[in-house]
């Protein structure tokens, strides 16, 4: 009898729910770079800028319902490119706020202590748009557009 409890108590707590917190960790981490897209501005073979963005409402669909929210992480490494440089859209769509973040905020991964790191938020996209998502970044004065694309599933 004890052995048929022990075989019900390990085959329970093998099923444990994935949100438990001592999975949690892992689990949002290895999402996390699942979710990140890097794209790099290069003019004549020579790196101006290197970008990598997550999708949050990807990450994290409780917390990010609201809005559309991307977290962007960005390398300048052309002194004369300024963060008002940079003009993201979504779908056509200007953004509704372009959030400047921290340095070493816990929430967010940065690649670099000397990258800059922004929120960029947008209005709720339909459920339908949801599959068309891709992040366009231009940089002023140059032709290039990078471009982060979620338009497949992780």
């Amino acid at each position: 009898m004890r052995f048929v409890w022990l075989f019900f108590l390990l085959f329970f707590a093998g099923c444990s729910n994935l949100h438990n917190l001592r999975f949690s960790k892992g689990f949002f981490e290895e999402k996390r770079v699942q979710l990140t897209r890097k794209a790099d501005l290069i003019i004549k073979g020579r790196t101006k800028l290197v970008a990598f963005c997550v999708y949050l409402n990807e990450l994290d669909s409780k917390k990010y319902s609201n809005q559309e929210y991307f977290f962007i992480d960005v390398t300048f490494e052309d002194e004369n490119i300024k963060p008002s440089d940079l003009e993201f859209s979504l779908l056509g769509l200007s953004p509704i706020e372009v959030r400047k973040q921290k340095p070493n905020q816990k929430e967010f991964f940065s690649h670099s202590k000397w990258n800059q790191t922004f929120l960029v938020v947008f209005d709720k996209l339909w459920e339908a748009d949801k599959k068309k998502v891709r992040l366009l970044l231009r940089v002023k004065g140059y032709p290039q557009v990078l471009s982060f694309d979620y338009r497949y599933g992780v």
